[in-house]
């Protein structure tokens, strides 16, 4: 079928449904982790909700977030105390003409039976009209609460970075942002020179308020995309940023951006995305043709066996915590690092000691972990 008659019917596409999987796999984890926390209220909001499911059935946002909760809700052994849905889309539906896209949203969640403990707020506003009550409600969370925000606004004339930026100033809102990086970078040099390019007046708003009047990598998409990942860090100052790529053809590619001053959060997201990426953590494809090889090789020095080992020969000896914490910082598991340190450890280029000098019989490599060692270069 034709992307124009994709787009007639709502079939949801094959990256969409990628992202969609990405989200859903982090919500369950989120939810099993959240829920042996303190905190007492977890908001789940989507500003783009969707029309709940396309022709054949299959969930948008929206829907595959209840789909998670409810599967968190029937089969964990503990559940999150109190969960608080907000979903808001603007429109009629495209499938049912009658309806608002929200009234069908509406439908499927309630065909999913939440328990009553966990409420679901439904709006039909624009985004203008809303967003500003959201940072606001944001802005109130306490300690004891916590919100994860989807936010897939179909193109990037609402993805603002001084938006992006007051929905994270809370310091307890995670961000999961959706952009169509391939056409952003299709068009973002002529948008930057061309004054009177008024097709690229969103691209070059976006562009010269995140890079603030610097001007971007943009020689390929790989490095734009990365190079766009690092200015959020610093733009909008959270101590996370991740990236998957999502392949829609061949060296065309979509982004899901994941923001978090959380940790853990972070963490958490990474095993969500390293699920889907076995090889890499950074990629999906639409197709069946995987990734060559060197697609992502050396892309800004980013090969993580190289970075650790050259951390470590800089530092001399580095703790476990250190090992943890530089993993995370570079998009990476503690079984990413382990295995870096394994095979160091088999080339006699490190050692692994206790405090007390004697040698370690492991790595340790959790946040906090009460045992202290040391890994050295040798």
């Amino acid at each position: 079928m034709s992307k124009a008659s994709n787009k007639k019917v709502y079939r949801l596409p094959a990256h969409s449904l990628a992202k969609i999987s990405l989200y859903k796999r982090y919500l369950s984890i989120y939810l099993s982790v959240l829920a042996n926390t303190p905190f007492k209220i977890i908001y789940l909001l989507d500003l783009f909700a969707g029309e709940g499911r396309d022709i054949d059935g299959n969930a948008c946002s929206s829907i595959a977030a209840v789909e998670a909760l409810k599967n968190h809700y029937d089969t964990a052994n503990v559940v999150c105390k109190k969960v608080k849905l907000f979903f808001n889309d603007y429109g009629n539906s495209v499938i049912e003409k009658d309806l608002k896209k929200i009234d069908r949203v509406e439908r499927f969640a309630k065909e999913l039976a939440l328990p009553s403990h966990y409420e679901t707020t439904y709006s039909n506003e624009n985004f203008e009209n809303i967003i500003g009550k959201v940072i606001n409600r944001l802005n109130k969370l306490d300690s004891l609460e916590k919100a994860l925000c989807f936010f897939d606004p179909w193109g990037y004339k609402y993805s603002k970075p001084q938006v992006l930026k007051d929905l994270m100033a809370n310091g307890k809102t995670e961000l999961l942002l959706f952009m169509p990086m391939c056409f952003i970078h299709r068009f973002a040099a002529k948008a930057l020179k061309d004054e009177d390019y008024a097709a690229g007046q969103h691209i070059e708003q976006f562009i010269t308020e995140l890079y603030e009047n610097e001007f971007p990598e943009i020689q390929t998409q790989v490095s734009f995309i990365k190079g766009i990942q690092k200015q959020f860090k610093k733009y909008l100052q959270v101590e996370y940023v991740d990236v998957l790529f999502i392949e829609k053809e061949r060296n065309q590619y979509f982004a899901l951006y994941f923001f978090s001053n959380s940790k853990r959060g972070f963490q958490k997201m990474l095993e969500a995305k390293w699920s889907i990426d076995e090889k890499d953590g950074r990629s999906f494809s639409v197709n069946k043709n995987q990734f060559t090889q060197d697609l992502f090789a050396n892309v800004d020095h980013e090969d993580y066996s190289f970075l650790l080992y050259e951390r470590l020969k800089e530092k001399k000896s580095m703790s476990n915590q250190e090992i943890f914490d530089f993993g995370l910082d570079n998009n990476h598991l503690p079984k990413h690092s382990k295995k870096v340190l394994d095979e160091l450890k088999r080339e006699g280029k490190i050692k692994v000691l206790n405090v007390d000098g004697s040698n370690a019989s492991g790595y340790y490599l959790e946040d906090k972990h009460h045992k202290h060692i040391a890994i050295k270069i040798i």
